[in-house]
């Protein structure tokens, strides 16, 4: 089960952050390639490497940032429509599912191209952020952004290098938790930032829903969980009546807010240093936190 799985979770807060936007006809007069992204982790790529430009459809869940312009919503994973994707004039669509989907797209406009992703792990996001860049052609921001995450990361994982490693979970949600298990990027980002996944040492792999019983027994001495905004004092009352767990009892329970913590992109390698900062408070920052 992929990364993707956890983004049904998180409807009700990614329509918050994007505005509720409604579809709309026709798109901006957007530069060559004009881009639809069919997938969250590519929007906030391209938004994050200054190619929002290029934009001019996206899903359901995808977040825009705040400000930018109304962006037509062409459909989401579980609707895919060719009218609607096709009135924004595309010249590519970024998919990480499958291309096969868009069969209604291409036999109406041969034209348009389908570019699959795989995104689930830090490799990964690394390749994809180049080959965004080439896509919109712009390869030089693309192979600049590669470089700059994957010094963040080594950054991260030289601040780490020889320290314990602390069991470490990671929680989407806290009463119908899930986690992301090995060969995920949340497991990834564990291990940049110093830590022992706890799910992945448990026998867990990729995304994978828990119980409370599941959480006991992973015993984890330090705990972070991603819930929405608002939801923060009922998260932490929550786990404090798991008093046994090595995490409560050390006082090291922390929630996040942040939706982008569970989509691949370029901030998880931010997210890694601040994951580092609660896996080993005593060290200090070191790694960039720029754009």
């Amino acid at each position: 089960m992929s990364w993707r799985f956890v983004l049904t979770t998180i409807v009700a807060s990614v329509l918050a952050a994007a505005g509720c936007r409604r579809s709309a006809p026709g798109g901006h007069d957007a530069p060559a390639p004009r881009v639809v992204s069919f997938s969250p982790a590519i929007t906030g790529m391209l938004f994050e490497m200054n190619l929002g430009r290029h934009v001019v459809g996206v899903t359901t869940f995808c977040t825009v940032p705040a400000g930018e312009r109304d962006i037509p919503v062409v459909g989401d994973r579980a609707r895919v429509s060719a009218e609607p994707i096709l009135a924004v004039r595309p010249d590519v669509i970024l998919v990480q599912q499958n291309p096969a989907d868009f069969a209604a797209v291409t036999n109406i406009a041969p034209r348009v191209r389908i570019e699959h992703f795989t995104i689930e792990s830090l490799a990964d996001i690394a390749a994809a952020i180049e080959r965004i860049g080439a896509i919109a052609g712009d390869q030089q921001a693309g192979l600049a952004q590669k470089e700059a995450f994957l010094s963040r990361l080594e950054a991260v994982r030289r601040r780490t290098a020889g320290l314990a490693r602390p069991k470490v979970l990671f929680l989407l949600d806290f009463d119908k938790p899930s986690t992301g298990g090995a060969g995920t990027f949340i497991s990834e980002m564990i291990d940049a930032a110093g830590g022992l996944n706890a799910a992945a040492a448990a026998g867990y792999s990729g995304w994978r829903t828990l119980n409370r019983e599941n959480v006991i027994s992973m015993a984890p001495e330090v705990l972070v969980c991603q819930v929405s905004p608002g939801q923060e004092a009922a998260a932490a009352d929550y786990w404090r009546t798991l008093g046994d767990l090595p995490a409560v009892r050390a006082g090291r329970v922390h929630v996040v807010t942040d939706s982008r913590w569970t989509v691949p992109s370029i901030w998880s390698a931010r997210f890694a240093g601040e994951l580092a900062s609660m896996i080993h408070p005593d060290q200090p920052a070191k790694e960039a936190h720029g754009g």
